[in-house]
């Protein structure tokens, strides 16, 4: 049974203290899944997902600057992914099933292309989410590299797409790029019209099924 609460541990990699939420521990056979969450978010914003994957071992980040991790001003995005790369190393981790949510999809797609850790990846929003709202997501362009570097399944969970004018702040809609599962080698597109950016939090059952499906596959070795 999935405990009610999860260990809060810290590690210090690539500069800065980055807390985290660990359930359960690595098993023979069976993937660790690492969730990530979004810009303004915290790791327990998984909660209510988390709460249908007892069996498995279960990492939920807080990114720098978010929850309990060690709050720096963010000068370029390349450190999200800097970041989740070296806390993968730092912990050892393999067999992971990434699963991102806008900031933490970015984040998730440079990791895995600097790491041979990740198996399949799950992105709600990615990674552009937040372009066109925060300054700082355009400093990272080479994202796109990362993802055209990747060779393992990744799935996007796309929310509705935005009107033709719409508020700078306006977080009813996503601006991710709708042909942007062409740039991974072996992408899968899933867009829910009636969604709003905030995927984890407005559709968690549906993410709970996507996510089962994606295990499912893993172990099925497709």
């Amino acid at each position: 049974m999935l405990k009610t609460e999860p260990d809060l541990e810290h590690v210090r990699v690539n500069g800065v203290e980055l807390a985290y939420l660990q359930r359960g521990t690595p098993k023979p056979g069976e993937p660790t899944l690492l969730f990530v969450h979004a810009t303004g978010c915290h790791a327990r914003v998984w909660d209510r997902i988390i709460e249908s994957f007892g069996g498995y071992h279960l990492l939920a980040l807080n990114q720098r600057g978010h929850g309990r991790s060690e709050k720096r001003v963010i000068e370029h995005w390349r450190v999200f992914g800097e970041d989740l790369a070296a806390f993968v190393a730092a912990l050892g981790l393999e067999k992971l099933i990434g699963i991102g949510h806008s900031m933490g999809g970015h984040a998730l797609v440079d990791a895995a292309a600097k790491c041979g850790a990740f198996a399949r990846l799950l992105l709600l929003c990615p990674p552009e989410i937040e372009a066109s709202v925060y300054v700082t997501a355009r400093t990272n362009g080479g994202v796109h590299d990362s993802a055209r570097a990747l060779n393992i399944p990744v799935t996007i969970m796309r929310a509705q797409l935005p009107p033709t004018e719409r508020s700078q702040m306006d977080f009813a809609s996503s601006p991710t790029w709708p042909e942007l599962v062409g740039e991974f080698k072996r992408g899968r597109d899933l867009h829910y019209p009636a969604c709003s950016q905030f995927i984890p939090l407005q559709m968690p059952d549906e993410v709970i099924r996507v996510l089962q499906e994606e295990i499912d596959a893993w172990h099925a070795g497709r």
